[in-house]
């Protein structure tokens, strides 16, 4: 929340008095409606390598994950620094150790105030579509080519550990239903 209030405070503020000077008082926000918004709050995914029988020693995944940070760093630097990591956490408590990270997304508006908004900002990044001669959509957004190339940066760092992992895709499956 506090990323979120300086960080976009300003722009909330012009972009409520534009509303509220054109008589629309109910459009307006607040850094909580961002922060819960579905587009406007931020995004956690979760980064695993192995199972609960076989995993990396906690301390190859806290390297490997520091060497992800260092490239997503540096990725965001070279390409207008569009990518905010809000936080990470690494959990080795549980079966299997994993790390979940919160990020969002911005670009600059027209009134040179920064904005929420992935799609934008993955454009204003220079990052391509998957099908670039398909129409943006579900199936076809900016957001699966640059985790695509987090993917397969995370598999190429945890091979440099050592670490043999599988890198195709397991096919889809439902949960089964025990029964007691």
């Amino acid at each position: 929340k506090i990323f979120y209030e300086k960080r976009y405070s300003g722009s909330l503020n012009a972009i409520n008095n534009r509303y509220l000077a054109q008589y629309h008082p109910e459009r307006c926000k607040t850094i909580t409606d961002l922060l819960e918004g579905s587009r406007t709050r931020p995004e956690e995914f979760i980064l695993q390598a192995g199972t609960k029988d076989e995993h990396p020693d906690s301390q190859i995944l806290a390297q490997s994950m520091k060497e992800l940070m260092d490239y997503m760093t540096l990725w965001n630097k070279s390409h207008g620094n569009h990518l905010h990591i809000l936080n990470f956490s690494i959990h080795v408590d549980e079966s299997t150790p994993h790390v979940h990270v919160r990020r969002c997304w911005d670009y600059i508006d027209t009134d040179g105030n920064p904005r929420l908004g992935q799609e934008k900002a993955l454009e204003a990044a220079g990052v391509g579509l998957p099908n670039p001669d398909q129409p943006v959509g579900r199936y076809n957004n900016r957001k699966m080519t640059f985790d695509s190339m987090i993917r397969t940066e995370w598999q190429k760092i945890l091979k440099s550990h050592g670490l043999e992992i599988e890198t195709e895709p397991l096919p889809r499956r439902k949960h089964q239903i025990r029964e007691a």
